[in-house]
């Protein structure tokens, strides 16, 4: 199709079910290989296994049986706004979405997706009830999961990745280690992937290599509720700048400066009321406060000169990046969709979604 995303002829960017059975598949194989590893493990020797899974990944090709699990009749677009770029920083993708609205695509890439997460699950699956039923391994492996990065379809008119927000760089991220963590606690701290090595390092009582820039996950993973004093980081230079751009995010709040100087605070009314309390809390001092709470009670549009806010968060940017480099791990943090800070530093309050 002309205009298509990735070629014309290329399929890459697609959807489609496969008139193959899951054992042939290649991340079905990719798990027979690990079960295999698993059976054949003995107890006095150590075990590493890297189980790389290619879906979700594009194209959304599995067998037909995912996709009948989700009836295109019934599949639901993401929550999305029309106008959801008037505000932010340009992401130079749109291309890609006005091909799969022009061409109707949008559902059922969407249903190839679902498919293909469903497919991976079950992948999952069966990696784990492998380990499950080794008596080698089940009491004394540390399993980590994740991805590699987040997953626009669609909304802020994106696709796939490309660019710094939540939706883009947050990844799940899930530890298990024996004796140390506490099966289904959860935690909001900031953490990057380049953390994994040393709290791997750390785990398995080796060395962290000199070279690693990570912290280690341990002291979150005793204590889910233990502050990280470093903030995470995620950048990404975008094709038409000639600079860099950071993200930086805590467990509530997300700040991006862009490489043309473009700000970004995502957050809507109910983070303009957090950044109060918090501002309260550490007793700065904010003029108008009380006039702020008044309006937004009201659905106001309001302007905000958060000198302190923008300065802090900017500083950290600036010296969070000089420190690590220009690193391109994924990131955790708050973050979403609302308000935009440019140039002034001023925070526009908009009802948002995605």
């Amino acid at each position: 199709t002309k205009g298509r995303p990735l070629g014309g002829h290329s399929h890459l960017f697609g959807a489609a079910p496969l008139d193959l059975p899951d054992e042939e598949t290649g991340d079905h194989m990719v798990v027979d290989w690990a079960l295999q590893q698993m059976k054949a493990a003995k107890k006095e020797t150590p075990l590493f296994l890297a189980v790389g899974l290619f879906r979700p990944h594009i194209p959304w090709e599995v067998p037909q049986r995912w996709f009948d699990l989700y009836p295109l009749a019934g599949v639901k677009l993401p929550p999305h706004r029309e106008d959801d770029l008037n505000d932010a920083h340009h992401h130079g993708r749109t291309h890609w979405h006005k091909w799969v609205v022009e061409n109707q695509q949008w559902e059922k890439f969407m249903r190839g997706y679902l498919a293909s997460i469903s497919y991976v699950d079950h992948q999952l699956g069966r990696l784990l009830d492998g380990l499950e039923a080794s008596p080698v391994l089940k009491s004394n492996t540390i399993i980590v999961l994740w991805s590699d990065h987040g997953f626009h379809i669609g909304e802020k008119a994106n696709w796939e990745k490309f660019a710094l927000w939540d939706q883009t760089t947050r990844v799940p991220l899930f530890i298990h280690a024996p004796g140390v963590s506490r099966d289904g606690a959860q935690t909001r701290q900031p953490a990057t992937l380049t953390d994994l090595y040393p709290t791997l390092c750390e785990l398995a009582a080796i060395p962290v290599p000199a070279q690693c820039d990570g912290l280690s996950l341990v002291p979150q993973l005793k204590n889910p509720d233990r502050k990280r004093e470093r903030l995470a980081l995620c950048s990404f230079q975008f094709w038409n700048e000639n600079r860099p751009s950071h993200a930086i995010s805590d467990e509530r709040y997300r700040f991006i400066r862009y490489g043309n100087g473009f700000e970004d605070l995502p957050c809507g009314g109910s983070c303009l009321r957090r950044i109060i309390v918090d501002l309260r809390h550490q007793r700065a001092h904010l003029v108008g406060v009380q006039l702020l709470e008044a309006l937004l009670d009201h659905g106001v549009l309001v302007v905000l000169q958060l000198l302190r806010v923008r300065h802090v968060l900017r500083g950290h940017a600036e010296d969070v990046a000089a420190a690590q480099g220009s690193v391109g791990a994924s990131a955790r943090g708050a973050g979403g969709g609302g308000a935009r800070a440019r140039g002034g530093g001023g925070v526009r309050r908009r009802r948002r979604q995605g």
